[in-house]
C-alpha cells in the first residue's frame, strides 16, 4: 500500500512538473509574457497606471482608422503599421530594461498591450471586410 502511495506521489510530481514547464515554455515564446516575467523578476510592477496622453490619443485615432476601414487593401496598410510600432516597442522595452530605467520599460510594455489589442480589432475587422 505505501509502495503504491509512492508511486502515485512519484507520478503527482511529474504531472506537477511538466505543467509548470508547459507554462513556462509557453510564457517564453510570448514576447509579452516573458517581458513581464522579467520586470517581477528585478521585482517591479509591470503594471502601469498612468499612461501618455498623446499616445492614448493616437491610439484612439488609429482604432477610428480601423473602424472606418471598409477595404482589404488599408487594413493591410495599418496592420503592417501596427506591426512595425509592436517591434519598435519591443526594442525600445529591450534597451530601457538592459540599461536598467525598469519604469520606462514597464511604460513601453504597457503600450505593446494597446498594439495586441488593436491586433485583434485588426483581426475582427478583416473578418467582417472579408
Amino acid at each position: 500500500s505505501s509502495g503504491i502511495n509512492a508511486e502515485y506521489g512519484v507520478q503527482e510530481h511529474a504531472a506537477e512538473s511538466s505543467a509548470l514547464l508547459n507554462k513556462a515554455y509557453t510564457c517564453l515564446r510570448d514576447p509579452y509574457c516573458r517581458a513581464r516575467t522579467l520586470l517581477k523578476a528585478k521585482n517591479h510592477n509591470p503594471n502601469i497606471t498612468v499612461m501618455d496622453s498623446e499616445f492614448l490619443f493616437d491610439m484612439m485615432e488609429f482604432n477610428d482608422q480601423i473602424e472606418m476601414c471598409d477595404d482589404a487593401e488599408t487594413l493591410t496598410q495599418l496592420r503592417i503599421h501596427n506591426e512595425e510600432a509592436l517591434a519598435e516597442l519591443y526594442s525600445q522595452f529591450e534597451k530601457y530594461f538592459k540599461g536598467r530605467d525598469l519604469e520606462t520599460a514597464a511604460e513601453r510594455l504597457a503600450k505593446v498591450k494597446f498594439l495586441m489589442q488593436t491586433r485583434e480589432r485588426l483581426e475582427l475587422r478583416a473578418e467582417v471586410i472579408g
